[in-house]
């Protein structure tokens, strides 16, 4: 299980990384609109991998999700409805 965490709190536990990180972009998008910091969105917010001991931050979940097709050259979420 891929678990997140957003804002320091644990937000829930997703079977694959493309869910955990769909979760992440909308919690993310709706925290800019809010004001959030670059510096919040660079500690405060990760996905932890199975076997993996060291947490993906926001960023490199961002560069995985991009280097998986999930995203779109101008940042936003490359997937079809339903999916």
């Amino acid at each position: 299980m891929y678990k997140l965490t957003f804002d320091l709190k644990e937000v829930g536990e997703y079977p694959s990384f493309k869910e955990a990180f769909i979760r992440l972009y909308l919690l993310v998008k709706e925290s800019i609109k809010e004001g959030t910091s670059w510096q919040v969105l660079e500690t405060m917010h990760w996905i932890e991998e199975p076997n993996n001991t060291r947490p993906l931050l926001f960023y490199e979940a961002r560069d995985k999700a991009y280097q998986m097709g999930l995203l779109t050259d101008d940042g936003k979420l490359n997937i079809k409805k339903g999916e």
